[in-house]
């Protein structure tokens, strides 16, 4: 397992993604570590301020979750102390398309794509191989735990213990006394979101309030906005997992 993830400053600023208390020269020393691991690119952000034309130049590091044969999933991480954003892909290895499944952010956050039990069996698939930088571990868990919608209070709070006992697992120094804990299970109560079955998507996370929270259902899956849950072939990918 790579050593960033014994890093509690690394999970600090993972879930919440910003954080005052960490410096960029902390992130730098992170992306380092992780590169042998974990492919790491640059990317550019162009925008003008008080007359200046500004080039801001940013890395990215993508943890790959290898699902068999025909999928992986994609976790694309932009690690910056003053705001982060991390934006969850389903790639389809035999044609290399890539489609956005759900994304946070400090702006317009769509998260909530998973069901819990979905989760938990691409974790035991990846916890099973024989290799990989996830193997053995519960760490594909904890990198997708605040990418689950839920429907109801205790649904959540079952949730957020399971990931508090995964997080005990890797012996994080500090994580014990931290306050918060880098752990983001909610439920969205006022929105009132249930997870149902459609007869033509599949399983479907929607709200009568306010439907943005996920893309995962009727109202965005004509892609209008920047994502579009790939509801087919999610399908096949969960139907090749064993069951948990």
């Amino acid at each position: 397992m790579n050593s960033v993830f014994k890093d509690l400053n690394f999970w600090n600023l993972f879930i919440f993604l910003e954080r005052e208390d960490i410096e960029t020269e902390t992130v730098e020393k992170q992306l380092e570590l992780l590169s042998p691991d974990f492919l790491r690119k640059s990317g550019q952000n162009r925008y003008s301020h008080d007359g200046e034309n500004i080039q801001e130049e940013y890395s990215i590091v993508f943890f790959d979750i290898d699902l068999g044969s025909d999928y992986l999933l994609q976790l694309e991480y932009i690690p910056r102390p003053e705001g982060s954003a991390k934006y969850l892909h389903l790639k389809d290895k035999k044609n290399n398309t890539l489609y956005l499944m759900g994304w946070w952010d400090l702006d317009a956050w769509h998260p909530y794509c998973l069901m819990e039990d979905e989760l938990k069996a691409i974790n035991n698939y990846v916890k099973s191989q024989k290799s990989g930088p996830f193997s053995g571990t519960d760490l594909s868990l904890l990198l997708l735990h605040d990418f689950v919608g839920f429907d109801s209070a205790d649904k959540a709070e079952h949730f957020a213990q399971m990931i508090f006992d995964s997080f005990k697992t890797l012996q994080i120094e500090g994580f014990a006394k931290a306050d918060p804990k880098p752990i983001a299970v909610f439920y969205q109560e006022e929105e009132a979101y249930l997870w149902k079955k459609d007869a033509r998507l599949g399983q479907v996370f929607e709200s009568k309030i306010y439907n943005c929270y996920s893309l995962r259902n009727a109202q965005h899956s004509k892609g209008e906005e920047k994502g579009r849950f790939p509801f087919e072939e999610w399908k096949k990918l969960m139907d090749s997992l064993p069951k948990i």
